[in-house]
């Protein structure tokens, strides 16, 4: 149909099974189609449930997304619209295209979140890390300056006394 896109119809089954590299890059989009369509599902259900915090993706499931690069792909050049083409033949395709508009605002809402909580647990472990601190320099120094130093004093002004009486 179109003389610019190169597209390939196999006419048998066999033929998908016998080549193994072909069947490797079939399997490999279907399950890149499925993390899509796992991700448009949950963005419709925050959709649906007026867009609260509590329905956006987990931590988790940002780190396998993150792995598996699915940012990239999302923001790649025609890629989304090439989904949202192939969403049309799937079951469930009328009602999660009803949801492209909201896919990145979801998405994008969803790496905010992880980053602000990554943030936070940061902190947390900065703010543990110097209590940590204190609790093991605190005690020598109140030992040194209400302890040490008083004795110093009266050890000088001993010696003092002593220097004096000589």
């Amino acid at each position: 149909e179109d003389p610019e896109r190169v597209t390939l119809k196999v006419s048998h089954e066999s033929f998908i099974r016998g080549w193994s590299r072909f069947r490797q890059l079939v399997d490999k989009e279907s399950e890149r189609f499925d993390e899509f369509t796992g991700v448009l599902r949950r963005c419709a259900g925050w959709a649906a449930g007026g867009r609260t915090e509590d329905l956006l993706l987990e931590a988790g499931e940002m780190r396998l997304l993150r792995e598996s690069g699915f940012a990239e792909r999302l923001k790649a050049p025609g890629q989304l619209e090439a989904w949202f083409r192939f969403l049309k033949l799937d079951r469930d395709g009328p009602r999660l295209g009803r949801v492209q508009g909201e896919l990145m605002p979801y998405f994008d809402a969803s790496v905010a979140r992880l980053q602000q909580r990554e943030t936070a647990s940061r902190r947390k472990k900065r703010l543990a890390w110097l209590t940590g601190l204190s609790f093991l320099l605190v005690p020598p120094s109140f030992f040194s300056v209400f302890v040490q130093y008083p004795v110093m004093q009266r050890a000088e002004q001993l010696l003092e006394a002593a220097n004096l009486a000589n």
